[in-house]
């Protein structure tokens, strides 16, 4: 078989490339040139490209070092330079989230000296809130003349002489709509480590009454400095680095930052390490949390030797809230609850018999929890949470009580007689770089600690929650760090010449023990003990150590203090040649961000939320055909739009409950026959969830923390977030016409968008001019518009694929890296995993289980249209165990839950109305067992659990599979996307299961389907057009296809018919290298080969077509070859491809293939 013939072009390959932070250690103090010259040297010499100084972030006032986009290979390049230290990915970090002072014997009346107003505490997290009475300067002089550094006023923030400094950071310029440009804090968290740290004494500060007294900061006459590097999406390694820059060289005395990464890194992989490292070389110290990640061993996150890393320590007063039922029993539970009922009673429910508790008419909640109850959390209505004991006590009555009734009190303060001791959450060690230095260091009070607070952000921090507050109560590791920075700053105020390890070891020396019987971690959990601030300004002895002492830790990162060029200008030269040994470099590592979650499918395609982007994406137009879309979501929000492209023709239907804006820019609905179902909606509004799920996914803005139940927490968007959305409603209660498909074809072409999303198919294989998607994606082809259809949902069967046309990109369902389990155990303790999106939690609570075969319904009664097949007398209240129901039986039955059995693949989730599982045959057949052989048998459901799945990405049973029905020879589906699993924005008008008697409402869904995977191959599609706005539909389809990367044909044994040229890659689809392209005409080309007359052709394209050549499916410029031959027979064929250079003039290519070793090619 000839493939085809040898041709030379050169070519420059055009890599991915990501943010990178090059680390160059400390700051030379004679340069010869600048150091931003010497960064735009070293970056331009690497690379080979320009780069404006202005484009260049540099780090150059105390170390140095700069932020650049590299390819893998560049980083390699420049990694091995001299002068390089370390290069890493610019990750983004988390936030570690009065009495405390006091109950460390840290009184009001401590000695203190009169240097304790020359100490100047920076702080690293989120901002402040100036106006708190904590910063209020009354009685402060000027700033100490040692201050270097500036405050960043605007017309809504300004310093004092108690907040000194203040900058902010964002080093990508990209701001979320609600964030402030300014040192302001928006999130609270900044504010309250500010003042636990040095805060002023405030009088009768309280949250609603509850903690009331006096709070104040470890050092409440020293100044504060403020470095903002927070925003909603975390905190970035850059800003990080810029600020710990900034600050040293502002002449700050100690350095806190209550923030962390998910991942141990090695020390100069590191930005809090290194930040740290430069400060102990300027004689500071920094307090850096342990981590909220505990009670697990090896999970602290800031473990540094240089720096104190600090777990977090109880109190001596914990808030209790206590539950009264209506038989006058009274449980004692623990929350932080500011609402007072007045001691009325109300009807109280279990969750189970509602789930849609999110209304606002709920009055409160009780919830239950096996593990630690040794800190509370803010909710927004009254609460209280309860062990398990008092909340099966609970349950029992609402279960046997007609009129259920019960109030929550408002919270009380309690003495806690054990404290201190380490809270569960807190990160524990040891240390995972250096086994043998303990981490933690120390322990400080972290739990239930009143401070200072952002009137921005709510109590609970939860949207819809409208208290605002000047004073919250929390906890986390992040509020036992500044604890320690203040007991440090305090220890300072007395011996300002100490070295930062002085001042950590007269901490740590003095600290006292710990109890091991409550922390059987003992050191691993607390390291040298509980904090004690008074005794460490005398310690006796210290351990001293100078930055040669950490020297064994080998780097090439001091800047020479002569340099004769500017850092910024080196840099730059740098990147203009290969990085990697050059000298000056010591390591190249990726600018990567930590997010807080994410709803994994476009990151887990290697298409990050900072991937490059063109202004041309707000122009881009994306034709939705599918059941409507639901506006009001806030993926569709239009806040930042302009009107719509000048291009855009189409219109709105609006009506009384719809309404289009800049984003949603056009909406249609089609239904010829004109009859309505009784639940349809005479609007393109969506009832049914799908239209909204794919649009959200393939177009939806940036949302932060959407999930199901708490399930794929994370921010949800689509491919392109800045990209228009045109709706076409074509589908019902009883499916979706052909006629209303091409009708909306028809107005789609005509309103100008840019790309046609289609997740709808038939059940059987049609000629292309018998499909109204294959008719109506061609006159879109002509249009230079691409469609892009499902494969379909019947796999994994063969030749079962539905959408096939050559001119259309069809689309197969692949997984992520993120599966649901949901776990089943019975009562002799063994426990069974399965796999399902269950929302439900029982809390632990043990119900009967039974047989579906042992509670037949024999009364032939219905629930509405429905029949009951299981008796409900027999089976409400009961888990039920049964092989084949989808759950609807048990759910109208009453049941409390279903463990149910999958049939083949276990590899896609579902919802069910119930608690529910879904097991293997082993399992479940264990099950069926023990409800035989046990006289009572009793089970619960856990709530779903997110696990890694660690084979991703491989086609999903349900996905259709090839090869194609019409012309075998054309490769079928042409690539897979995510389609697993997916969570997106959903219709309030559908239930979680599309089941009429679930009541569950909410605004994202995760559900399944090739319908999944279109839309992100639609998004991909449309991040492509906006680059290459001029490429013809075969192009774009094309750079799809050939930067896609291969499959495991082990897992999927249908190989390319399950996935075609393989799994989609967006970020490499915009520099594909070659294109094949095809017009129009070649298409025409191929019909005729197919046998399609002049006149048939002619009646389609509405021109002069004819079919005097025929051209051959072999001809066609398809990006994938196919070849259909039986076992044993010998063929030769040629194919005829034309690529087209998109990349430099001057490349060169050479055409490879692996083949199966019986089959022949040249």
């Amino acid at each position: 078989m000839i493939l085809c013939s040898d041709f030379v072009v050169r070519i420059i390959i055009i890599i991915d490339k990501k943010s990178y932070i090059v680390y160059m250690g400390h700051r030379p103090d004679k340069d010869q040139v600048s150091i931003s010259s010497r960064h735009l040297n070293m970056l331009q010499e690497a690379t080979g490209r320009n780069f404006s100084p202005e484009s260049l972030v540099s780090f150059k006032r105390t170390f140095h070092g700069f932020v650049a986009k590299l390819s893998e290979d560049e980083v390699q390049k420049i990694a091995g330079k001299e002068g390089v230290v370390s290069v890493f990915p610019n990750e983004k970090k988390k936030l570690h989230t009065t009495r405390s002072w006091d109950f460390m014997g840290f009184s009001q009346q401590v000695k203190r000296t009169n240097l304790e107003r020359d100490i100047i505490v920076g702080m690293i997290d989120t901002g402040i809130w100036p106006e708190s009475q904590s910063f209020n300067d009354e009685g402060f002089g000027p700033p100490p003349t040692k201050w270097k550094g500036s405050c960043h006023v605007s017309s809504n923030f300004s310093c004092n002489n108690k907040i000194i400094g203040a900058k902010f950071y964002r080093s990508d310029g990209l701001f979320g709509p609600n964030e402030l440009k300014s040192p302001r804090d928006s999130q609270g968290h900044g504010t309250h480590t500010a003042s636990t740290a040095a805060g002023e004494l405030v009088n009768m500060a309280s949250l609603y009454g509850l903690g009331i007294g006096t709070a104040r900061g470890g050092v409440p006459s020293a100044r504060i400095a403020v470095y903002k590097v927070c925003w909603s999406d975390g905190c970035s390694d850059a800003d990080i680095l810029a600020a710990f820059d900034d600050a040293i060289a502002d002449g700050v005395d100690i350095i806190s930052i209550s923030l962390g990464g998910s991942t141990p890194l090695d020390y100069f992989n590191d930005s809090i390490a290194i930040g740290a490292f430069h400060a102990m070389k300027h004689g500071i110290l920094t307090s850096s949390s342990a981590g909220n990640d505990g009670p697990d061993l090896a999970t602290i996150r800031n473990f540094s030797p240089w720096s104190l890393s600090v777990a977090a320590s109880t109190i001596d007063r914990k808030f209790i809230t206590k539950v009264r039922l209506g038989n006058n029993r009274t449980y004692e539970g623990i929350s932080i609850n500011t609402f007072d009922t007045n001691n009325a009673m109300f009807p109280i429910i279990y969750g189970g018999d509602a789930p849609n508790i999110t209304g606002n008419f709920t009055a409160g909640i009780v919830m239950q929890e096996k593990g630690p109850k040794d800190f509370a959390f803010s909710f927004p209505l009254p609460a209280s949470y309860l062990g398990h004991e008092e909340g099966t006590g609970i349950l029992s009555y609402v279960n046997s009580t007609r009129h259920a009734a019960a109030t929550i009190y408002k919270s009380n303060e309690v003495n806690d007689s054990l404290a201190p001791y380490v809270v569960s959450f807190s990160s524990r060690g040891p240390n995972p770089i250096t086994l043998d230095v303990l981490k933690p260091d120390i322990s400080a009070p972290g739990v239930d600690i009143l401070a200072s607070w952002s009137l921005i952000s709510s109590v609970s921090e939860i949207q819809g929650d409208n208290r605002r507050v000047p004073y919250n109560i929390i906890s986390g590791t992040s509020m036992a760090c500044p604890h320690a920075t203040g007991a440090a700053a305090y220890v300072k105020s007395y011996h300002p010449t100490w070295s930062p390890a002085a001042i950590k070891s007269a901490l740590m020396t003095t600290a006292f023990a710990m109890n091991s019987e409550i922390n059987p971690e003992a050191e691993f959990a607390y390291g040298a003990g509980h904090i004690n601030p008074v005794k460490a300004i005398d310690p006796g002895l210290i351990y001293d150590a100078e930055p040669l002492d950490y020297s064994y830790i080998e780097y090439m990162g001091q800047r020479q203090n002569k340099d004769q060029v500017s850092i910024s200008s080196l840099h730059l030269s740098m990147l203009q040649k290969p990085v990697e040994g050059m000298e000056g470099v010591v390591s190249v590592f990726p600018n990567e961000m930590k997010k807080l979650h994410t709803t994994r499918s476009w990151d887990f395609m290697g298409f990050s939320q900072q991937a490059k982007r063109t202004n041309l994406e707000s122009d881009i137009i994306v034709g939705m055909i599918d059941t409507g879309i639901w506006p009001e979501s806030q993926s569709f929000n239009d806040e930042g739009f302009g009107p719509p492209p000048a291009k855009w023709k189409g219109s709105c239907h609006v009506s009384s409950n719809f309404s289009c804006n800049n984003k949603i820019i056009g909406a249609t609905f089609y239904r010829s026959n004109g009859l309505f179902g009784a639940k349809d909606l005479k609007s393109p509004r969506d009832s049914q969830g799908h239209g909204t799920h794919t649009a959200s996914t393939a177009a939806g803005g940036v949302v932060n923390m959407a999930s199901l139940y708490g399930l794929g927490i994370g921010t949800a968007r689509g491919g392109v977030p800045s990209a228009r959305i045109a709706v076409y409603k074509v589908c019902w209660s009883d499916g979706c016409w052909d006629a209303d498909i091409l009708a909306a074809f028809d107005d789609a072409i005509a309103d100008g968008v840019d790309i046609i999303s289609v997740s709808l198919g038939g059940s059987t294989p049609l000629n292309y001019f018998k499909d109204l998607t294959a008719i109506g994606a061609f006159h879109a082809m002509k249009h230079r518009i691409l469609t892009l259809n499902s494969a379909g949902n019947y796999g994994p069967v063969l030749r079962t694929i539905t959408n096939f046309s050559p001119w259309s990109l069809s689309v197969a369902a692949s997984t992520i890296d993120r599966k649901f389990i949901s776990k089943v155990r019975l009562g002799n303790n063994r426990t069974y995993e399965g796999i399902s999106i269950n929302t439900f939690d029982l809390n632990n609570t043990m119900l009967p289980i039974i047989y579906r075969e042992n509670a037949p319904n024999t009364k032939g009664n219905f629930t509405g249209s429905r029949p009951r097949l299981l008796d409900s007398s027999l089976v409400k209240g009961k888990i039920v165990y049964d092989e084949l129901d989808s759950g609807v039986s048990a759910f109208l039955a009453g049941a409390a839950g279903i463990v149910t059995q999958y049939h083949g693949a276990k590899d896609v989730a579902e919802s069910f109305p119930l608690p529910a599982s879904c097991l293997g045959h082993d399992e479940g057949s264990s099950i069926l067992s023990y409800i035989n052989s046990t006289g009572i048998a009793s089970a619960t459901i856990y709530k779903s659990n997110q696990a890694k799945n660690s084979l991703a990405p491989y086609v999903v049973a349900f996905s259709s599979r090839g090869p194609n029905p019409i012309t075998r020879d054309i490769l079928k589906p042409d690539i897979s996307a995510p389609g697993v699993d997916i969570l997106a924005s959903w219709s309030l008008l559908r239930s979680v299961t599309e089941i009429p008697e679930d009541n569950r409402r909410v605004p994202y869904n995760i559900i399944s389907g090739t319908s999944m995977a279109c839309p992100h191959a639609t998004g991909a599609a449309a991040y492509v057009k906006s680059y290459h706005p001029t490429w013809s539909p075969a192009a774009l389809k094309s750079a799809l296809m050939t930067t896609s990367f291969p499959m495991n044909s082990k897992i999927n044994s249908e190989a390319e018919f399950a996935y075609g040229a393989g799994h989609i890659n967006p970020a490499k689809a915009i520099n594909p290298g070659l294109i094949y392209d095809a017009e129009p005409i070649d298409y025409i080309k191929f019909l005729c080969g197919q046998g399609h007359n002049s006149s048939l052709l002619q009646m389609v394209t509405g021109d002069n077509s004819s079919c005097s050549t025929n051209g051959t499916v072999w001809d066609l410029n398809y990006p994938s070859f196919a070849l259909s031959i039986s076992p044993s027979e010998f063929i030769s064929r040629v194919y005829n491809r034309i690529v087209t250079n998109i990349g430099s003039p001057t490349s060169t290519y050479k055409a490879t293939m692996t083949s199966h070793m019986d089959l022949k090619s040249k």
